[in-house]
Formats: structure tokens, C-alpha cells, sequence
């Protein structure tokens, strides 16, 4: 019996897992999205999550506010909406909040708005009246559905009544977004500028529900516009960064065996990934996608995916690209005889496109 048989039966003779713990995202404000976000994407809302919270932690809770800017017109094209927030940017932002994080969403007409969350220096949160704030809302809501009388008038004491307890810097920046839209300068409609409610990681998912709502409703054109934009000193983290998963440690050990051929040859040593970029080019982790996929590793290197059950899965799914070989050593040899085939192509053109030479094979 082979080692994999032996593990299979000893994972069918074991008890059912215990039941997963409940998340702790699950009913928060801005999880209730069915949609995923995936690769980059997912990375971007991440890390725009963790600098939510450093924003809020090195500015003050009390001082940030989110600054949501509507557009008078619908803007639909990309060229458009980048002009147009880029006009926005100069002229107002950057003078007005030079530390902000900007996440944009797009209705489903496809036009865009901002939202933005900024400080404003001192603290207008202790003094700003929520509870009316939030009955306004809901009474315009009811208004512009129904149009009864009874809920504008209601809706407007609630205004009167957070206007007149608001801070007098929140109230300045109130009116300076009613003279730019009367003006209609930089094409700027209904401006909304609050206090923030939520916790710094509550308002992270929040804003980054808008990064997986905006993916359903973003066009063709949309396709390498930003998702988020940041300020002067208000980014701490980046996408840069690995998954801790189960196939995110597989990549790795898989990235560790094509380092380790790629340094058979003393010309192609590779000890860090910016040494991948040397040997196989700048595009690199794309070029080797297709190689990681049929590259098959011994079945105990699998163990970096953490649990009997996944090493198992993940063993299947690549020892299938060779099930043609009934040994398992005869498939490891196989597959790292094409990993080599495959990496040679690579090194090869990597290295006529930076010398003009050819380096010896692998």
C-alpha cells in the first residue's frame, strides 16, 4: 500500500470536523454581498480595510468625516470620469483634503460618484446628532416614494434639528460644497459630508462593499482605471503581500521547486522573487502560471496546506496531469523534465531581450 492509500484510509476512518467557528464579519454592515472578490481585486480591498483603520487611527476617530460627491450629470465613459475626478482632484481635493482615501462606485445607469473619507482637524463627531440624521434620510426616502407632505416636513425638522448641533468647521464645509454646486463648478451635484459612525474596520468593509458592487456594474473600458486613489500620508499598506491559505503555501512550495531547478545552473541563481524577475522577466508570476498548474510535487510537500484533507485534494487535482505514469516517483521525474522543458523558452528570450546573448541551458 502506497503512502497516499494509507492517508486516504486513515482520513475516511476519521470523526467529522467540528463545526467552523461564526465569522465575525457575517452581519456586519456592508457584508451582506453575495459576490467575491478575487486576485488583485481582492487584495485592493484588503488592504484599503487596513488603511481604514490606520487613517482613522493616526487622524482621530472623532476627526475623520466621509465625503460622498454625486455628479450633476451622469458620467459614464472612463475617459470622462478620470477628467472629470481629475479636475476635481486639482482644483478642490488636494488643496481642501490633502490626506483622503477615495473609493468610487458606479450605479447601475454606470454613472459614477465618489466617496471619500478625509479629516477635518478637530472633532465634529461629539456634537453631530445621528439619530436625526438618519430619520432625515429615511423620511426623504419615504417623500420621494410615496410624495407625502407629512414625511418632507417631518424630514425637514430632523435637518434643522443635526444642522443646528453640528460643528461650526462641519458647517463651513457645508456650505462650501452648496456654493461649488450652484456654481456647478467642476460638474459637482449633491455633496454629503458626515462624521463617521462605524469603527475603522466596520468602515473598511464598508467601503470596500463598493469595490464588490462596483465590479458587477464596471464596463469593458473600466479595465485598468483604479479602484482605490489615496492621498498625501494616507497609505500604510499596499497589494504587495500573499494570501496565508492552503493554495496561496502550495504557490510558494511550488515557486520553491522551479527556484531550485532555475539554480542548477550557477548563471541563473534564484534566492528571492526579485531574482525571478532577472532570469524569466518582468512578467514573470504570469509566465509561470501555466507552469505551476503541471508542476507536481512529492506527496509530503503537500503537508504545507495544512490539513490532511486539502494535501489530499490538492495531490489529486495535480497527480491527474500525469496519470499516465502508475508510478508516482515516474510522474515527479516527468513533470519536473517539462518544468525544465518550459523554463529554458523563458530564460532564453529573458535573457537575448537584456544581452543580446543566449545563456546555457538549464
Amino acid at each position: 500500500m502506497s503512502p497516499v492509500d494509507r492517508w486516504k484510509e486513515a482520513l475516511a476512518g476519521a470523526s467529522a470536523p467540528a463545526a467552523p467557528l461564526p465569522c465575525l464579519k457575517e452581519g456586519n454592515k456592508g457584508n451582506d454581498s453575495t459576490k467575491k472578490l478575487s486576485g488583485n481585486a481582492a487584495k485592493t480591498a484588503a488592504a484599503l480595510e487596513e488603511n481604514i483603520a490606520a487613517f482613522i487611527n493616526r487622524y482621530g476617530y472623532e476627526n475623520c468625516v466621509l465625503v460622498t460627491v454625486t455628479n450633476k450629470k451622469p458620467r459614464i465613459g472612463k475617459r470622462e470620469c478620470e477628467l472629470a475626478w481629475r479636475s476635481l482632484k486639482r482644483g478642490v481635493i488636494n488643496k481642501r483634503y490633502p490626506s483622503y482615501i477615495r473609493v468610487p462606485e458606479r450605479h447601475e445607469n454606470k454613472g459614477q460618484h465618489s466617496h471619500i473619507l478625509t479629516h477635518l482637524g478637530v472633532d465634529v463627531r461629539s456634537s453631530f446628532l445621528f439619530a436625526a440624521h438618519l430619520e432625515a434620510k429615511r423620511a426623504y426616502a419615504r417623500w420621494r416614494k410615496l410624495g407625502l407632505a407629512a414625511d418632507r416636513a417631518f424630514a425637514r425638522r430632523c435637518t434643522k434639528l443635526y444642522s443646528e448641533s453640528a460643528h461650526p468647521v462641519l458647517k463651513a464645509e457645508w456650505s462650501f460644497w452648496r456654493r461649488t454646486a450652484r456654481r456647478g463648478s467642476y460638474g459637482v451635484g449633491r455633496v454629503e459630508v458626515v462624521p463617521i459612525r462605524e469603527s475603522g474596520r466596520r468602515l473598511g468593509r464598508y467601503l470596500g462593499k463598493y469595490l464588490t458592487a462596483g465590479f458587477g456594474e464596471r464596463c469593458g473600458e473600466d479595465k485598468g482605471s483604479k479602484l482605490v486613489s489615496y492621498g498625501r500620508n494616507s497609505r500604510w499598506w499596499t497589494t504587495r503581500f500573499s494570501w496565508v491559505s492552503p493554495a496561496s503555501n502550495l504557490r510558494r512550495a511550488k515557486l520553491a521547486r522551479i527556484a531550485g531547478l532555475l539554480s542548477i545552473d550557477p548563471k541563473t541563481q534564484v534566492r528571492c522573487f526579485s531574482d525571478f524577475k532577472i532570469v524569466l522577466g518582468r512578467r514573470w508570476s504570469r509566465a509561470v502560471s501555466d507552469i505551476l498548474s503541471k508542476t507536481l510535487l512529492p506527496f509530503f510537500s503537500y503537508a504545507c496546506c495544512g490539513s490532511l484533507d486539502r494535501m489530499l485534494y490538492y495531490w489529486e487535482r495535480d497527480r491527474a496531469s500525469f496519470a499516465h505514469f502508475l508510478d508516482d516517483g515516474a510522474a515527479i521525474e516527468a513533470s519536473t523534465e517539462w518544468i525544465l522543458s518550459q523554463l529554458w523558452p523563458l530564460n532564453r528570450k529573458e535573457c537575448r531581450r537584456l544581452t543580446g546573448s543566449v545563456l546555457h541551458p538549464i
